[in-house]
């Protein structure tokens, strides 16, 4: 037996005929069930915990779509808004000395987010993207050119949180 927020699902069945079941549910009442830590469950998790308690009873928590869309926006938009909070200091200050520190940290966030978009069905992040980005930038601080780190930083890094953040209004 298959529950999830306390409401039996799916009772004595095959595993795919159980996700099925699941994925309906979930679809018809607007939920996405997450783990311990309240991040959502990928299908492959899913099969993985039926799997593993597969002649015992299984307890899924879930969370509405629309809280867990919220929770991710109001996140992004507050990283953003410290993200370019952060550039115009570097550019007033002409201290660069933080620059690939932060660019790494900004691309791990993309990274995270860009996880985030698989279940929200949101395709903003390419990671093949990220990876020429952190090409481009590695190449230009092994020059010494770190301004244009940041550069990249403010007009493509930023440029992509901020078409996530339109995605996920649109869809909230």
């Amino acid at each position: 037996m298959i529950f999830v927020n306390d409401q039996l699902v799916v009772q004595d069945t095959t595993l795919e005929e159980a996700l099925t079941k699941i994925k309906e549910y979930l679809w018809k009442h607007h939920l996405i069930i997450i783990n311990n830590e309240n991040v959502p469950l990928t299908d492959s998790q899913l099969e993985e915990v039926i799997k593993q308690n597969e002649n015992q009873q299984v307890f899924f928590k879930a969370i509405k779509i629309k809280e867990l869309l919220f929770e991710i926006y109001s996140e992004l938009n507050d990283y953003v808004d410290k993200i370019e909070q952060y550039i115009d200091n570097i550019r007033d200050e002409e201290n660069y000395s933080s620059v690939q520190e932060a660019f790494a940290n900004v691309v791990e966030a993309l990274i995270e987010f860009s996880n985030t978009q698989k279940y929200l069905d949101i395709n903003v992040i390419d990671p093949k993207r990220l990876e020429e980005f952190s090409l481009k930038a590695l190449r230009q601080t092994q020059l010494g050119n770190v301004e244009y780190v940041l550069d990249l930083m403010e007009y493509e890094l930023v440029p992509l949180f901020k078409r996530l953040l339109k995605q996920l209004e649109e869809r909230m």
